[in-house]
Parts: C-alpha cells; structure tokens; sequence
C-alpha cells in the first residue's frame, strides 16, 4: 500500500503532557494469532507542557484553496460502471466554497458489481501530485474499503482506506502525469459510494519538513485544523493543538501524517474498553484479510473524574500535612500502529502509545483548615492566581454547578501552570499536577 497508509514503526499522538507518557505502559498485539513485537516510543512532535500553535473558491476551470492549489477536477466530467439513482457527477461537484456534504443524497453510488469503478476526465494532461477523496458518512463509507486511485493506468495509491464519513490524501510519489483519476475496488458484490474526488498538482514550494503556513484550517472537511502539516490536506497534519487528538494515518518520507480530531466525553465509569467509543482503524473491517497491510487504531476521549483526594499533601506553611480534594477533567489517547508483513509468517511489529493530558482543574478543595488565618490564606492564594474562591464552582455551562466536598470552601477553574501553587506534596512524592491523569491510563 504506497499512499493509503505506509509502513509505519511508531506513533504520534496530540498532546503536551510528557510526564503521563513517562510510565504510560504498553499494550500486547496480535494479527492472526501471530506474535507482536512491541516498541515503545517517544513523542517527538508534541510541544511542551502550556505551549499551543495555533483553506475553494471559483466555479471555472478550477477550485482554488488558500494554500494556493487547485482541484482540476471539479466540475469536469465524470463516469461510472453503473448507476443507482445518483450519477458519476455527484463526486466533481460537491459544496464548492463550502464544506463537503457526505450524505448520502451527495454521492455518486453505483450498483453493486464485479470490481466496480468511478472516473473523472481531468480534459487534459496534469501532473498528479495529490488525489483527496471523502467517502459517505453514516453507514457505508467501508464500502469504499481497498480501492486503488490511478492516474490513467498508473497506480498513485493502493488498498485505500477511508474512514465513514472522512477525507483521505492520497499521495502519488513521484506525480504521475495524465488526463484521467480512476478510484475503483476489487471484488464481487461491491459498491462505490463517494462524496467528492478531487485532484491537485503539486504545489510550487511543496515542504520537505512540517510547516504551520499552508495546513488545513478546520472549515472545509469533518476534521479540525493542524497546526502543523506536510501539505493543505486534512490528514497531512503532523501535530495538532493540545484541545485536539492527532490521529495518525500513516508515514511519508519519514513524517507520520494525519488528521486533528476533537476529543469525545466519556464518563469516568464507563468501560471503555468495550463501550461506544471514538475508535478510527486504518484498514477498515470490510471483512477481508488485513493481515498483511500496515494498520492504524487510534481512540481518543476525555474523562471527567469524581472529586479525588491527595494526601499527604502540604498547604499553607506550618499548617502540616493535610487532604486535598480536587476534580478535573483528563484527555486520554491511545494509538497501536503495526508495520506491514511480506508473509503471514513473519512477525507483526507495532508501536504503541498511550496519553493523558491534564485539561481541567474544576476546583481544588482543603480539608482540616483549623482557624480562620488557613481560610484566608487559602482564599488570597486562589485570588492570586487568577481562580475564584467559593463554595461551588460554576460549570462550561452557567446552569450546572460543582459542589465542593470539603468544608470550607473550594478554589474553582485553577489556572494548570498555577495548580502547584496551591497543591503541593512533600518533595520526595515529586508531585506534577499532570500526575492526576496517570490512575486513567488504565481505562486505555
């Protein structure tokens, strides 16, 4: 598989909590009964703790993006194998200036046929550097699983996998030069079913290391912004702003690409294990013999915890050690990458890491504050840093308060580079406010 999703030996994840990767652990993998040879690795995109970084337009011969490329393909004409009630068209002409409509009322669908095919006539030769292709949400965007993309009748990009409802980049490497895209799937009663195909020639100054001046800015497909990329696609992101998980897809010219995604709540009781959760795997589960491709299974989501206490923990100097309560909200990731095999024979090699990023201090509570000079110490010190002092705190949403389980009232929404100021253990526990994500690392 060239452009779908290489071979991969090692995992990137958004995030900028180092020190909840340090004892994260790792998890054993099999494909086919076959032993897994597990690597654990660092995360050398994710910028330190506190730091964030923070494009179609034209109905004519092209699309224009802001990045300054074209999609030759809109608009031109296009054919198919056959067709059930919506034609070859829909997959040139989707929401132009606007964001991609993946419904099914906006695909092209064939009937279902022997090794079934879609094409667009680009009316004149192009380079081809880029082929971007969403696929129906909902319900059947595996439908479109290992399709091959061909510019004429040369292969830009094999066992192609979409996930329902997203857009791919499928990279040719080198361009390939032509007047045609082909996208079609191997089988017996198989369907095409795709929201847009477009193509894109090579840009001027194409990068040859990340770079934050022409990625995807989050409007036009169903992925947020990147905040650092290879290319103006979707799922051409290296790395991804701490409120974002970067899901990966897969590496070019040694560069791990992927796609920016936004975190799904999930209670803390849930079992996450096997619960409803956000899961993306690269190949999909159309229900062929994956075992030989390179794959990708990336689950991201955030946990908001019960109130937690931390003891022994010194507060106000000379007030000796005492409980500490606190609620606070985690983000939590988990990616397993495994190289492609030549044979079923050969041993599977995956890379995987885990991620828990502090994302929420609701509140920070004292217990045992003995006279009226530990309140006010308290208080002043919240204040000081920026929070609020109550007894409950108010929520993202103004209806919903937190209630403080202590007695003497609570420091609300701290600041996270400020919490070590209210919150500190004696030194040889070598307490990181990060450590509070650590304990749901299990739950990956």
């Amino acid at each position: 598989m060239r452009a779908a999703v290489s071979t991969i030996a090692f995992v990137l994840l958004s995030g900028f909590i180092q020190e909840a990767q340090a004892n994260s652990g790792h998890d054993n993998v099999a494909h086919g009964g076959t032993a897994v040879n597990e690597q654990d690795v660092e995360d050398p995109h994710n910028p330190p703790f506190g730091a964030e970084v923070d494009l179609f337009l034209g109905l004519n011969d092209a699309v224009t993006y802001d990045a300054g490329n074209d999609n030759v393909a809109y608009g031109r004409p296009a054919s198919q194998i056959s067709t059930n009630k919506h034609g070859a068209e829909r997959a040139v002409n989707n929401a132009a200036g606007g964001k991609i409509n993946a419904a099914y009322s906006s695909c092209q669908v064939t009937q279902f046929a022997i090794n079934p095919w879609w094409k667009v006539d680009l009316q004149q030769d192009r380079s081809v550097r880029t082929v971007r292709v969403t696929v129906r949400d909902y319900c059947c965007g595996m439908d479109n699983d290992l399709a091959t993309v061909s510019v004429d009748d040369q292969v830009c990009a094999e066992n192609m996998v979409v996930p329902t409802g997203k857009t791919g980049d499928f990279v040719c490497s080198p361009a390939l030069t032509g007047s045609s895209v082909k996208v079609w799937i191997p089988g017996e009663q198989r369907r095409l079913q795709l929201a847009e195909v477009e193509v894109f020639e090579a840009l001027d100054n194409e990068p040859s290391e990340p770079t934050n001046t022409i990625c995807y800015d989050g409007t036009r497909y169903w992925s947020k912004p990147c905040s650092f990329c290879m290319g103006p696609g979707p799922t051409q992101c290296t790395n991804c702003s701490s409120t974002h998980a970067f899901v990966p897809w897969r590496t070019r010219n040694g560069v791990i690409e992927g796609a920016c995604e936004v975190y799904q709540p999930l209670p803390a009781t849930k079992d996450v294990l096997n619960g409803p959760i956000m899961v993306q795997q690269i190949p999909g589960n159309y229900g062929q013999n994956y075992s030989l491709l390179p794959s990708a299974s990336s689950k991201w989501y955030t946990v908001h915890s019960g109130w937690y206490h931390l003891n022994p923990i010194l507060g106000k100097p000379d007030s000796g050690y005492q409980m500490v309560y606190t609620q606070f909200t985690c983000r939590l990731s988990k990616s397993v990458i495994c190289n492609a095999r030549e044979s079923a024979t050969e041993m599977v090699v995956c890379s995987t890491l885990k991620s828990a990023q502090l994302a929420e201090v609701r509140y920070v509570g004292w217990d045992n504050q003995r006279d009226t000079s530990h309140w006010l110490w308290y208080k002043n010190e919240c204040e000081d840093i920026g929070a609020t002092f109550g007894t409950a705190c108010a929520g993202s949403d103004p209806n919903i308060q937190y209630t403080c389980n202590t007695d003497s009232g609570c420091c609300c929404h701290v600041p996270l580079d400020k919490v070590s100021r209210l919150v500190q253990l004696d030194a040889s526990f070598n307490y990181s406010p990060h450590e509070l994500c650590k304990p749901l690392l299990v739950l990956l």
